[in-house]
């Protein structure tokens, strides 16, 4: 049996890679995602999400926009101030408007955003997912690269590196 090669392989499934694979996964390329976690995962920090977290995912469809809107627990923040060191104030909401909500920005806890996002990439039948993979080596070469958690490769044509600090 010939072993599967993917277009590409992305390592991490934070907001990063998975905002990545579902852009490609629309584009119908075969893709790979790993992470070294399990879903549903905490994450400890991210929990801002400004007006251009909505663009995204606004680019990839309005209903995208409009599920994430509907969960529970998202909660829009219409305003901050900040105060400068010489008394000066200015309005963020002046400089970052957002045409949902009347928000700036929304606060929504990471493993929230990130399950969001998880779930609906699981729904592409081009996109295999694989989950408490930690990659412990990978190469690229000029046709084609792949990765390993020790146990087995993915071969892909490209690898992206999502995975944050690591």
């Amino acid at each position: 049996m010939k072993e599967k090669v993917y277009d590409i392989v992305i390592v991490g499934a934070g907001p990063a890679g998975l905002n990545c694979a579902l852009h490609l996964a629309q584009k119908e390329y075969n893709i790979a995602i790993v992470e070294k976690d399990k879903f549903p995962r905490e994450k400890v920090g991210g929990d801002g999400l400004t007006s251009y977290v909505l663009f995204e995912l606004k680019q990839l469809g309005e209903e995208y926009v409009n599920d994430f809107l509907s969960l529970e627990n998202i909660n829009p923040i219409k305003g901050a101030r900040i105060h400068t060191s010489d008394s000066n104030l200015v309005d963020l909401y002046e400089i970052i408007k957002n045409e949902y909500e009347n928000a700036f920005c929304h606060v929504c806890k990471r493993k929230t955003f990130d399950t969001f996002l998880f779930e609906k990439l699981k729904t592409f039948a081009n996109v295999d997912v694989f989950e408490s993979y930690k990659v412990i080596d990978a190469e690229v070469y000029d046709t084609h690269a792949w990765v390993t958690n020790g146990k087995f490769k993915i071969n892909a044509k490209a690898i992206v590196g999502s995975d944050g600090a690591s």
